[in-house]
């Protein structure tokens, strides 16, 4: 409460900090080969703490007071050191910013037709902020390992961002439709009957953006605090409504203006005593509008529909799928497994897998690990029976990914033993360990993702009964050699 006094009294502006690299995104913040990866607490200290990491794609950093740091997904225990929010200027010490190439930069200091936006010229100027063993004091950390509350930060968070994108985007639009509308009339035909219907639709994909933005906010509710918070469920509509909409307003107004606004000549060009009557003359249309008035247009749709501007149309506050499953998680999905269980419902009757004297080999470190896989296995019927988790891909490739590597350990550590007491049987029972890795190793995340209960119930189901048939038949016989 005091650093928001701080931030209103004193008029600054703060940069959202949420975006992390992600490196390898089949794993957690902590399973990274390179922990800075993601933002960390490297040291708490009496006085406060130091984080080390980056933020990417940080629009706004460069002209902002101060970066308010936030995780970027949920975590779980092994997580608790990723689990940080905190505020600092952005001139702190340690903070380094790398301002990012955008699709016309250079174009600023060649004139300002090229530009498009003779004005601003620039997108949005996003940057890559490293934070090199950046210290925040206590009265600006929010967050400290406290991990089970990092889904609501994310939420709540993208939540406000995804719903602003139906403004921003929508203005955006205007200008777009009001652009490509002069370029008809630049290019003498404002009055075909296509162009007209393609105008029509790029104002309704527009206005259907902003209809769910305000449906967003007028669907919101005030909160204990005193500050009202969005519509999750429709915000996240916005967002992922403007990922497409964007695009195919960008597509109906390139078809509207023509091929020229990617193939105009360089405005130095233009502007050259040899070259500029002839690029005059050529790239005239309407013989009531200069050719200057219709380059300039086209360069500002060239600007506005393509290089940055769509790219960050399709991934600013989040990627679609992150959308996709906020709306899942937000829709009547819950309610629905809910009306399952009530019905008497249940998953195949599928049950945990328990230790069982039987399942014993004598060979005490081996069956030591047996009993590892077992709860490998047991977790994974956890994660199946959790109807709260709607969401379970990074769950379940983490746990796909213990389960092949524990495994490989355990059959090296078996085939070790099996070479060392001469067991004849010994090729045979090998090739039956690669081929349980090789079906490890041949899951398709895709068809993960589609149906994850269902994939993760089939792969159980072959895992169990690959473990116990395999330590009640092969095992034992090298047991009894």
């Amino acid at each position: 409460v005091e650093y928001m006094k701080y931030v209103q009294e004193n008029d600054l502006m703060v940069a959202g900090s949420m975006t992390d690299p992600k490196g390898d995104r089949s794993k957690k913040p902590g399973q990274q080969a390179d922990p800075d990866l993601y933002v960390h607490i490297v040291e708490k200290r009496p006085d406060g703490i130091v984080i080390r990491g980056a933020k990417a794609h940080q629009t706004g950093m460069v002209n902002s007071h101060e970066m308010l740091v936030l995780p970027t997904t949920n975590l779980g225990a092994g997580d608790k050191d990723y689990a940080v929010a905190c505020a600092l200027p952005v001139d702190a010490p340690g903070v380094v910013h790398i301002f990012g190439r955008q699709t016309n930069g250079e174009r600023r200091l060649e004139g300002d037709i090229d530009t498009g936006n003779a004005e601003y010229a620039i997108v949005g100027g996003e940057t890559l902020t490293v934070l090199n063993d950046v210290f925040v004091p206590w009265e600006r950390v929010f967050m400290c390992g406290e991990y089970q509350f990092a889904q609501e930060y994310v939420e709540t968070f993208a939540s406000y961002h995804r719903q602003n994108y139906g403004g921003c985007k929508v203005g955006v639009a205007d200008v777009i439709i009001g652009a490509t509308a002069a370029m008809a009339d630049y290019n003498g035909t404002p009055g075909a009957s296509h162009i007209k219907d393609k105008l029509i639709e790029m104002i309704h994909q527009a206005e259907t953006m902003y209809n769910c933005s305000i449906a967003c906010s007028a669907e919101g509710h005030k909160t204990e605090a005193g500050n009202y918070y969005v519509n999750t469920l429709l915000a996240n509509t916005v967002k992922l409504n403007c990922t497409r909409t964007m695009y195919e307003i960008s597509r109906l107004a390139h078809d509207i203006a023509g091929g020229f606004i990617a193939t105009l000549p360089y405005e130095a060009d233009y502007r050259a005593a040899e070259t500029g009557p002839l690029i005059d003359k050529y790239f005239a249309a309407n013989p009531a509008v200069p050719t200057e008035h219709r380059i300039r247009m086209a360069r500002l749709l060239e600007n506005m529909t393509g290089g940055t501007a769509l790219a960050e149309a399709m991934h600013g506050a989040g990627s679609p799928q992150a959308m996709r499953v906020m709306l899942y998680r937000r829709s009547c999905v819950e309610k629905a497994i809910n009306k399952k269980k009530a019905a008497g419902l249940t998953k195949g009757g599928l049950r945990m897998i328990k230790w069982r004297d039987e399942f014993n080999t004598g060979v005490e470190n081996l069956d030591a690990q047996h009993r590892r896989l077992f709860e490998i296995a047991n977790e994974a019927y956890g994660l199946l029976k959790n109807d709260l988790r709607v969401d379970k891909y990074d769950d379940i490739v983490a746990i796909l990914t213990e389960l092949r590597n524990y495994t490989v350990y355990h059959f090296k550590t078996e085939e070790e033993y099996m070479m060392s007491i001469g067991y004849k049987k010994f090729l045979s029972h090998k090739a039956e360990h690669a081929d349980f890795i090789a079906k490890i190793d041949g899951v398709d995340l895709d068809r993960v993702d589609a149906n994850q209960d269902e994939y993760l119930r089939s792969t159980l189901d072959f895992v169990c009964d690959w473990i116990t048939g395999h330590i009640l038949g092969r095992d034992k016989e090298y047991a009894q050699a």
